[in-house]
């Protein structure tokens, strides 16, 4: 994607998102499929030939994988307490869900990517490119909607009594600590599919912007 076009979703999502009534329905089944894509994309990225070349070139260290780990499993947590209402899940379960997860998904990153790349080169596939691309960018969009909830909540706090502009400018930083953990490893996998990879950091900028421009304009909760 042309960045001047990622720069307008991240300034849509910024004005546009937040007014958004959610249902809580919604939210959970968003929740569980926006982890089931992020599955499937993370899988597909070490099957298409043209994104294995990319990892070669771009590979991950036990460090990075076991962060993109960490973002996946509390993804999986964040997805499994939506849904805490409608299936009863203890605290200890769920604790133990997430670490089990954990392992899982690092010991499957490491493996997957040398079984992967240890593969033959083949001729990429531009069908599943094109599915990987609109995967990455759902899911993309998907982080996005979560941190700038975060940041509506930590908003609602600061207005709740005295504040300054002081406040508002950094009212985005835990939010953008978020961002910043889940958006490497979402945009590894993003990348790989992108037939002129954009760089991370730029990408994350104009993310940045994003929530600076949100928290200073705020909004009005839909109705």
């Amino acid at each position: 994607m042309r960045p001047f076009l990622r720069a307008a979703f991240g300034l849509a999502a910024a004005l546009v998102i937040p007014r958004i009534d959610v249902p809580d329905a919604l939210v959970r089944v968003l929740a569980a499929a926006s982890f089931l894509v992020y599955l499937a994309t993370r899988l597909l990225v070490l099957v298409e030939p043209g994104c294995r070349a990319y990892l070669a070139a771009h590979r991950f260290g036990l460090r990075e994988a076991i962060g993109e780990a960490m973002f996946a499993s509390l993804w999986l947590l964040f997805a499994v307490l939506s849904w805490s209402d409608i299936v009863p899940l203890s605290l200890g379960l769920g604790v133990g869900l997430t670490c089990g997860f954990l392992v899982v998904h690092t010991l499957a990153l490491i493996f997957g990517e040398a079984a992967a790349l240890a593969r033959p080169p083949a001729a990429p596939r531009p069908r599943m490119r094109r599915w990987l691309r609109a995967g990455g960018l759902a899911i993309e969009e998907s982080v996005l909607f979560a941190v700038m909830a975060a940041c509506a909540g930590a908003r609602a706090d600061l207005l709740a009594g005295p504040w300054t502009l002081s406040d508002a400018l950094t009212l985005p930083l835990f939010s953008a600590a978020l961002l910043l953990f889940a958006y490497v490893p979402i945009r590894r996998a993003a990348s790989a599919a992108q037939d002129t990879p954009e760089r991370i950091r730029d990408v994350v900028a104009i993310h940045f912007g994003a929530l600076w421009l949100f928290a200073l304009t705020g909004y009005e909760p839909a109705r």
